[in-house]
């Protein structure tokens, strides 16, 4: 039994509909209530045909209450954030009467936390520009009301309606501020899911070993075009991934967290994913969205620069991702304007 009593679920990705449908089909015998923040025509497809969840043996169908409007979002005791960055931040913004009550703010998401400089003392508490500008979150967001969580699940989301979730079942979470007063109550509403959930003193650790991965085989994804394993085949492949995760380590050991493990490790385990797997940034180019370039990327750069460590390689990768990122993205919109074309 959760003591939340309504938890708000933030997001339109894959990882936010698959805990959106879990939570929402174990709500009524948890006792609590569920709504999915997420956007309007999103909306009206989960309202008119529910939420299913495809797993490899498995069939989970939902009905989530949903809305597209974070103003007219009814008072939650727990925000879910499993959503990107710049639209956590603009519902954040409209959230922050439920934060002034008391709510927990639970984020799972991937890239440098904005949170950072609050609880790690190499960053002098100044901001970071890249995914705080102006330091707005920094100084307005209590950091001891902020939960953060890694998943393994790896999972698509073709449809606002569907979920395909392919494997994993995992999620570490731990207090930013070292503080402990609800993980408890968090890792018991999720075993109560049949997910398995693990509590860690050290989450900035964990969400930077993530971002050694992530940082660095994202930007090369982009790139090549290619997947994780084609990458790593790759002798050119396995020589960039080497160095760019070695300055991403570099920068988080500078930063008091690790140790983070070999980086011939971390080549074994990207190896072995499928080779159809797409990596993230590959599915925000098909989806046209803008990629978190700043988040996962240039603010290891600012903080690597504001420290004295030097990320020449990664700073190179994302300028060079960045730019191949918008050409890609405008190729998918001038097919998709000639195709209308076409048709008309």
């Amino acid at each position: 039994m959760t003591l939340f009593r309504h938890i708000l679920v933030v997001g339109s990705g894959s990882t936010a509909g698959y805990l959106l449908g879990t939570l929402s089909n174990t709500s009524e015998r948890g006792g609590f209530r569920v709504t999915g923040l997420v956007k309007e025509y999103e909306a009206s497809a989960l309202r008119q045909s529910g939420l299913r969840i495809e797993g490899r043996s498995s069939l989970i169908r939902a009905m989530p209450e949903v809305m597209a409007d974070p103003l007219n979002a009814p008072e939650a005791d727990l925000i879910l954030l499993a959503t990107r960055s710049e639209h956590a931040r603009a519902v954040l913004r409209k959230l922050r009467r439920n934060i002034e009550r008391g709510a927990t703010v639970f984020t799972i998401a991937a890239g440098v936390p904005w949170w950072l400089p609050s609880t790690n003392g190499a960053l002098g508490g100044a901001h970071i520009e890249s995914i705080d500008p102006a330091g707005e979150f920094l100084s307005s967001i209590p950091i001891g009301c902020i939960v953060a969580g890694v998943t393994d699940f790896i999972c698509d989301r073709p449809a606002p309606d569907i979920v395909r979730h392919y494997c994993g079942r995992k999620m570490i979470i731990g207090s930013a501020s070292n503080n402990p007063t609800h993980l408890w109550n968090i890792q018991n509403l999720f075993t109560g899911c049949s997910l398995e959930c693990s509590i860690t003193t050290d989450i900035q650790s964990i969400l930077w070993s993530n971002l050694i991965d992530m940082g660095s085989i994202n930007p090369i994804s982009i790139l090549t075009g290619t997947t994780s394993a084609v990458v790593v085949g790759s002798r050119t492949g396995r020589l960039i991934l080497t160095r760019v995760m070695r300055e991403i380590e570099s920068v988080g050991s500078a930063l008091g967290l690790g140790p983070f493990g070999v980086a011939e490790d971390r080549l074994e385990a990207l190896a072995k994913i499928s080779p159809s797997s797409k990596t993230p940034f590959l599915h925000e180019i098909e989806r046209s969205l803008d990629l978190e370039l700043d988040v996962m990327l240039q603010a290891i750069v600012e903080i690597g620069d504001r420290i004295g460590i030097t990320t020449q390689t990664l700073g190179i990768l994302c300028e060079l991702a960045r730019l191949k990122a918008a050409f890609l993205t405008h190729q998918v919109n001038w097919q998709m304007d000639d195709s209308f074309s076409s048709k008309t």
